[in-house]
């Protein structure tokens, strides 16, 4: 009789490890733990976890959004047949979101119908947003509790927990220290908007009030920070005019600040990508150089309209990379609404505030003062107000958001007004109430543009970041600057300078850097102006030369 044939030894049983194992896996092999070792325990082949390692980045940020238990069950990383639908419907989802606008699935369904209409209209097959299809969307995108009725929201200290669990996990899996994460928030700002109280109490508006519009004079500022607050990077102004008047002799990339133009002043998603590749990402690369760090960082963001979750927020290599808030918990979990963006303003308003109360001490009338004032001296106070955040007040509100055990900084909120502020508010005759109004005047204004239905198909049907069109002119003269700048010659600097460094001389608390800096801009603008000198000197000789070469 035969002998039955023995199975074959050696042969590895197919292992399929879900998401959550594959990120575990990764952590540990990003610890230094063997391959073979790991391929041993896990039950894959070595070639397996390599392929792995080189897809992490993108593993990492198809997980970002899930929730947590489909990481569990889920096991491949597998794409929505269609994903131009799918982004154009996720995109007005979170748009829709952002606005707090209840949806139930019957309207997603709806709105999935219209977007497959306009998007695939070119295709002969019939799209059905079934409920399964709905399903599926659901979890590919970390869509949860949507019902007919509504959506319902997970409750907010879930969401605070589970996303504070992720980051340190993130943390983890990348070796980053606290200097290595970011956040960013953007706010707007009416920066030439004095409290109503003080109109009407200066005498020249007795008969007359001055009505400023608030649409007019805002801007949207975007602020980021990393967790320790060693480094803050240069604010981001976007306004509704190209090149403000006051701004048109000046180079830009000079000034504390960078500037966009949107038709609304708003944030949108051409812009942010804008800002994270020219602006963030260089940025972020020479500090972490200079600090002798890994170049490795994450940014935490805001799910909102105007910050694409589609992975173009990412270096190339995937090394720096964004982290998404969890839309029902923003405000409990971005540090920069935990006093943070308060402190800039409140610094702001005390920088234009005595800007205003000088002015007005030197006999100017308020609507020739008002009208003086620039978005140029807002950029300069906004960068200073920046600036003078300290590090222990940021590291206070990362304690209270997102890194709840890391240890607290000793800085205490300043809620109440200084000795000089509340001399300011004597003069323009206003209570601290009215001050504290002023501040928080602009808190809820929008900062995010958001797309129309026809505009959210084009810009997913373009390969190309989508431009919302402006509708300014070439020449763009904002109401705000009406002012044309007056830009003075080498020589006229030289007497400013020159006068400017007499006064400051005579000057009871003058200080030596003050005069040395003061100096370096004097020694700068002669320089100026003996080069001009020789330029003209060499035109002359070379006219007078042309002149007597014709007479002979």
């Amino acid at each position: 009789m035969a002998t039955p044939l023995a199975p074959l030894s050696g042969k590895r049983k197919r292992v399929v490890l879900s998401l959550e194992k594959k990120l575990e896996l990764l952590e540990r092999l990003d610890k230094g733990e063997k391959t073979s070792a790991l391929a041993e325990e896990y039950g894959v082949g070595v070639s397996t976890i390599i392929e792995l390692r080189h897809s992490k980045s993108r593993l990492r940020e198809f997980v970002g959004s899930m929730d947590p238990k489909d990481r569990v069950r889920r096991k491949v990383m597998k794409k929505s047949n269609d994903d131009k639908l799918e982004k154009a419907l996720y995109l007005w989802f979170v748009q829709e979101r952002s606005k707090g606008t209840s949806i139930s699935a019957s309207t997603l369904a709806e709105r999935a119908l219209f977007f497959s209409q306009h998007i695939n209209y070119e295709k002969e097959r019939l799209f059905k947003a079934s409920s399964g299809w709905l399903e599926k969307f659901k979890k590919r995108h970390g869509i949860q509790h949507l019902k007919n009725g509504g959506e319902q929201s997970v409750p907010a200290e879930d969401e605070v927990e589970l996303f504070q669990e992720r980051l340190r996990t993130v943390m983890e899996y990348e070796h980053l220290l606290p200097d290595q994460v970011y956040t960013l928030s953007e706010t707007g700002l009416y920066w030439r908007l004095l409290p109503k109280k003080a109109l009407v109490a200066a005498h020249d508006f007795q008969r007359q009030p001055l009505i400023f519009n608030e649409d007019v004079q805002r801007v949207t500022m975007l602020l980021c920070v990393n967790a320790t607050g060693s480094h803050k990077l240069k604010p981001l102004f976007v306004g509704d005019a190209k090149v403000p008047n006051c701004l048109k002799h000046v180079k830009l990339d000079c000034l504390p600040v960078s500037y966009k133009q949107q038709r609304d002043a708003l944030m949108d998603v051409s812009i942010m990508k804008d800002w994270f590749l020219n602006e963030f990402f260089p940025q972020v690369t020479q500090h972490l150089r200079e600090n002798g760090l890994p170049q490795r960082a994450i940014l935490v963001l805001e799910n909102s309209a105007s910050h694409p979750n589609d992975g173009s927020l990412q270096s190339a290599d995937g090394a720096i990379t964004c982290v998404f808030l969890p839309r029902n918990a923003t405000c409990k979990l971005q540090p920069m609404q935990q006093g943070v963006i308060e402190s800039v303003k409140r610094d702001y308003r005390k920088s234009f505030l005595s800007l205003v109360v000088s002015e007005k001490c030197a006999g100017k009338s308020m609507m020739s003062l008002l009208q003086s004032i620039t978005i140029r001296e807002a950029i300069y106070f906004v960068d200073s107000a920046w600036k003078a955040v300290p590090q222990q007040v940021i590291t206070r509100a990362w304690c209270h958001s997102i890194l709840p055990d890391w240890p607290e900084g000793s800085a205490s909120k300043s809620d109440t007004c200084d000795g000089t502020l509340l001399d300011q508010l004597r003069v323009l005759r206003l209570s601290e109430k009215d001050m504290e109004d002023w501040i928080h005047c602009d808190r809820d204004l929008p900062v995010c543009a958001t797309l129309s239905d026809m505009e959210i198909v084009q810009f997913v049907g373009t390969d190309a970041s989508f431009v919302v069109e402006q509708e300014s002119e070439e020449e763009d003269d904002d109401d705000c600057d009406s002012l044309i700048m007056y830009v003075p010659s080498h020589n006229a600097a030289v007497n400013h300078f020159e006068r400017s460094l007499i006064w400051l001389e005579h000057q009871d608390n003058c200080d030596t850097s003050e005069l040395l800096a003061l100096r370096k801009l004097l020694e700068k603008a002669r320089d100026k102006r003996y080069q001009e000198w020789k330029r003209k000197s060499a035109e002359s000789c070379s006219e007078l030369s042309k002149r007597s070469d014709g007479l002979q």
